[in-house]
This record gives structure tokens, C-alpha cells and sequence, in this order.
């Protein structure tokens, strides 16, 4: 499911008995419902002095018994970092998840719900925060005159398409990588823009793109261009 906005979590938290939201990359987590008892990944490990890279069971035992006093108002733990938890701390996790309470609320907060153990995972109801309808930023590694023919190709109405592939494939040496490149990055740009929004005409657009994937490699190379974009 997606939400608009983060000042709606609370909201959304207090109807649910366990959620996990995905949010961006360097969202205040500590902002969320900071009333609420927040456990996180430590900064060093209790143990070897070294830096935390989980959030281990420990760190959940110590503050479990607040959580199964039997609350009469709404009760929020928020876990940070969700992706964090180790195996042994899912599991801890998972047993107090089967007892529940009408006024006791379990949050997730993460950046990559697919981190999450998938047994942890299928419990909650999971929501994603939706953004813009725009196409979304490619990752860095792509090269940028790639990326801008990508943004191109996407941009085509059918009557620009069979212009767009004569000018692709322009150099005979060198068109079908080329174009295997632009596409690639165009999906890599569909399946982004996808997961931050929620908008089913980027899985169209995908559905298209992978079929020119598919068949371009061995393909004309004009004609598949054009004819799996209309």
C-alpha cells in the first residue's frame, strides 16, 4: 500500500497492530512518533566495542517487558534501521508478534523492506511512500549521454519513434549495443519510478521495454524499437 506523506504515519500506526514503512534514504527516523519507544542499531557493540552492524535480540528483551504490560492507552515501539535486525532478533520478534494487543502498535521503519527476513515481512501490512509521478533519478553508474537517450526514447510519441531509432542506430557498428544500453536504462528508470509511486502506467511502459529486451539482441533492430512502443 502507499501514503503521501510522513506526518501520516501515526495515523496509519494507530489502525494497525504491525507495519512496516518503506521510506527514503535519510528520513529522520527519530522524528517519527518520538514519543514512542524507538530501538535502533548501537552505534558500538555492547561486546566487542566494535561498530554495530545489527540490531541484536538483546536489545529487544531488554525493553519487551514495557511492551507486554497491558496498556489502556496506544503503546508505539518503533524499530529503526528495520533491515538491521539480525535472524535471532526476528525470531524474538515473531514470538511477541502472536500475542497481540488491541493498544499495542508495532512499526518498522525502513529503507528496503525487501531486507527485511521474509517471515517478519509477510506478517505486517507494508507501505511504501509515494513521491512524485515523475520518473525518477537513475543510479550514477549509468553514463549520462546513455541516460539522456533513455529519457528520449520514453518520451517518444509514435510518430517520433521511427526518427528516435534512425538516429540510434545511426553508427551500424556500434547501434546494437548502444541501443541494448538505452533500453536497459530505461527499465532501470521504469522499475524506479514504479516503487516510489505506485503509478501502474510505468508497469506498462515496463511490460513494453522488457519485451524490447528481449528481442533486440537478435532483432532489427529499428523495428523493435518502435513496434513493442506503440
Amino acid at each position: 500500500m502507499w501514503f503521501d506523506k510522513i506526518d501520516q504515519i501515526p495515523e496509519i500506526a494507530k489502525r494497525c497492530g504491525f507495519a512496516i514503512f518503506e521510506l527514503p534514504r535519510g528520513s529522520n527516523f527519530a522524528k517519527i512518533l518520538p514519543k514512542a519507544v524507538h530501538i535502533r542499531k548501537l552505534d558500538k557493540d555492547p561486546v566487542t566495542g566494535k561498530a554495530a552492524t545489527v540490531i541484536k535480540k538483546e536489545q529487544l528483551e531488554e525493553i519487551f517487558p514495557i511492551v507486554d504490560v497491558k496498556h489502556r492507552t496506544n503503546f508505539y515501539l518503533i524499530i529503526e534501521q528495520g533491515e538491521h535486525l539480525n535472524e535471532a532478533a526476528c525470531n524474538c520478534f515473531l514470538k511477541h508478534l502472536e500475542e497481540p494487543h488491541a493498544k499495542l502498535h508495532y512499526v518498522i521503519l525502513v529503507n528496503d523492506a525487501n531486507q527485511i527476513l521474509a517471515t517478519v515481512r509477510s506478517r505486517a501490512q507494508l507501505f511504501r511512500l509515494k513521491s512524485s509521478a515523475q520518473i525518477t533519478d537513475a543510479p550514477n553508474d549509468i553514463d549520462p549521454r546513455i541516460l539522456a537517450l533513455a529519457k528520449e526514447y520514453l518520451a517518444c510519441t509514435p510518430a517520433q519513434l521511427p526518427s528516435f531509432a534512425k538516429k540510434l542506430t545511426k553508427d551500424s557498428k556500434t547501434a546494437r549495443d548502444k541501443c541494448q544500453q538505452v533500453v536497459d536504462a530505461a527499465i532501470i528508470l521504469m522499475y524506479k519510478s514504479y516503487f516510489a509511486t505506485g503509478n501502474h502506467k510505468f508497469l506498462t511502459k515496463l511490460d513494453q521495454l522488457l519485451a524490447v529486451q528481449a528481442n533486440i539482441k537478435n532483432g532489427n533492430l529499428k523495428l523493435q524499437l518502435v513496434a513493442h512502443m506503440l
